[in-house]
């Protein structure tokens, strides 16, 4: 078993200097999560949630079920490796009702005021709802929650996108 703390300053460059093991499927795989990182840093998205500092941990294939993300590499250097992730828990994905959205949004979002309203005419013209990355609505009833990605998309919208999304949803209303 490995187990270190990485450092809070550069996750990527940490895993980059690791010398124990190294090939060149690590290094492909170091470089993947790098130009992820950059592309989706690139179009104002939260990579907080992609990247975080964490304690790397490795375990035998045998504890693979309790895996958040399991990384597979094969001999042939045709195949690069494959990512899959595990379902989460939307409770736990997803923990935000509309009041805790407006709450940490506060009544200004890029010099517009920030109402209920604002949040519904935005949800409806970028399609909020039919994104499981921002939005979960239980099957059995009870509330829509939204992720934490939520707060980050909606901050890097510019005034005239969110002047936009008001308009369309104003004319929509009107039909």
């Amino acid at each position: 078993m490995v187990h270190f703390q990485v450092p809070a300053e550069n996750p990527i460059e940490f895993l980059k200097n690791q010398r124990s093991n190294k090939s060149k499927y690590v290094t492909e795989y170091i470089n993947i999560i790098s130009e992820t990182t950059r592309i989706l840093e690139d179009e104002s998205i939260d990579t907080g949630r992609f990247l975080t500092v964490f304690t790397i941990n490795l375990q035998s294939i045998k504890k693979i079920q309790h895996s958040d993300i399991v990384v597979g590499v094969s001999g042939d250097n045709s195949i690069g490796p494959r990512l899959i992730t595990r379902r989460v828990d939307p409770n736990l994905s997803h923990p935000y009702l509309r009041k805790d959205i407006m709450s940490r949004i506060g009544t200004t979002l890029n010099n517009v005021k920030f109402t209920t309203h604002t949040f519904e005419a935005i949800a409806w013209h970028r399609k909020i709802k039919d994104n499981p990355r921002y939005y979960w609505k239980p099957d059995k009833g009870g509330s829509s929650h939204y992720s934490s990605e939520i707060i980050s998309y909606l901050k890097s919208m510019s005034f005239s996108d969110i002047e936009e999304s008001i308009r369309n949803y104003r004319e929509y209303l009107k039909k």
